[in-house]
């Protein structure tokens, strides 16, 4: 048992890796990317924030970083038990485990949601205008190759 333990901590890690990659490539549009949205301080200097907003800010932010990571770890469990059983025709848990997965990647969109309007209610309305803008840059870059994008401009 010994044995296997390090192998599934490599895949685990791997796992977690593969997912905050993923994460962090998921909106690039190279001006505005989720990772800028989630930078504090490029918010207060795009956004000219006052130290009140900041601190605030800082602490939503810290939340969110510390919820999203937890949802990781569950998310790259399940990717991690998949890959056990992938292969493995009496023993078929992928339904399963796909349903963790998707679980996971819901409550990580629905806690992003969260976070972006917290964000947006401790701003004047001149940097809601802004903060919109670059929030629906972000949006309208995922995707399949801008397909969205390409759909948002149509409407």
């Amino acid at each position: 048992m010994k044995r296997f333990i390090i192998p599934l901590l490599i895949v685990c890690i791997a796992g977690l890796v593969t997912f905050e990659i993923t994460r962090r490539n998921r909106c690039s549009t190279g001006s505005v990317t989720l990772d800028y949205l989630n930078d504090t301080d490029w918010l207060a200097r795009k956004l000219t924030l006052n130290n009140k907003q900041i601190e605030e800010i800082t602490k939503l932010q810290l939340e969110h970083k510390t919820r999203l990571e937890a949802i990781g770890i569950v998310h790259c469990a399940a990717c991690c038990k998949l890959q056990s059983v992938l292969f493995k025709n009496n023993d078929d848990q992928s339904g399963t485990l796909i349903e963790e997965m998707s679980r996971s990647q819901k409550e990580s969109e629905l806690l992003t949601v969260k976070h972006i309007r917290q964000v947006h209610r401790l701003l004047n309305p001149d940097q809601k205008k802004q903060f919109e803008k670059m929030v629906k840059t972000c949006i309208g870059a995922c995707g399949s190759n801008g397909k969205c994008a390409k759909s948002c401009e149509r409407r």
